[in-house]
């Protein structure tokens, strides 16, 4: 027999993302039991964070007989994590103050808008297509699709006018009063995270925070979405590319 034929074909690399090989030992999922949508069938984070392994059927319990006295089902919220962090607005709001001649009516809440929705894409917090649904009031949502690509100004018109639906990865709320701090904010039905912006004190500074719902978000993407959000709101000039 020759020497070839008794060499077996080495198993094919399964394609993944080196974040999603972190959570699948994390997990302890095996990556062949995930189905990849990323380039080419590569496995990403997402993936990982959307599988739900199979669970064995359960032998089906006795019907219980109907009772007049039976206690009504309790509900609870879903419990949810947050993360906080202090970010610094004086350059944005210098940046505003230059600009502001030649494009009027751009607000701080357009640059933490632009920077949110590309915080989006570096931190892979949830999927989509980087939309954003503003708390703008109680009783007033307002649903702002694809804001990676637009302009600060852009996104200052479509506050005005914003669309009638989609989907969006991420909630957007912002206080109006310098000195207080979010400390807990409740999650959009659908939406499994949502930024809380603070106002900025005399100093510049405002505390965010971003609450997220674990069953779906690793606290890790958490963490590099706040980071992200932070470092562009603090050097907004790249905003402006």
């Amino acid at each position: 027999m020759s020497l070839a034929a008794t060499i077996e074909p080495a198993p094919a690399r399964i394609r993944a993302t080196p974040y999603a090989r972190r959570l699948a030992r994390e997990r302890n999922v095996p990556l062949s039991a995930i189905a990849g949508t990323g380039p080419n069938g590569r496995i990403t984070g997402n993936d990982l964070e959307n599988y739900t392994a199979p669970q064995p059927e359960a032998p089906a319990a006795p019907e219980a007989a109907p009772s007049s006295t039976a206690a009504p089902e309790k509900r609870y919220a879903t419990p949810h994590s947050a993360i906080a962090a202090r970010i610094d607005f004086a350059a944005a709001l210098a940046l505003l103050s230059q600009i502001g001649d030649v494009r009027e009516g751009v607000a701080i809440e357009d640059i933490c808008l632009k920077a949110a929705a590309l915080a989006l894409d570096i931190s892979v917090l949830t999927s989509g297509n980087g939309g954003i649904l503003l708390l703008a009031a109680p009783d007033d949502r307002q649903f702002l699709g694809e804001l990676r690509t637009k302009s600060v100004s852009a996104i200052a018109a479509l506050r005005a006018n914003p669309d009638e639906e989609g989907s969006a990865g991420l909630a957007v709320s912002f206080l109006g009063n310098p000195g207080i701090r979010p400390v807990a904010a409740r999650l959009v039905d659908g939406i499994a995270a949502r930024l809380v912006v603070g106002a900025a004190d005399r100093d510049g500074g405002a505390d965010c925070l971003l609450s997220f719902d674990p069953d779906h978000i690793h606290e890790s993407a958490a963490e590099d979405f706040v980071l992200a959000f932070m470092e562009l709101v603090e050097s907004p000039f790249r905003l402006l590319v």
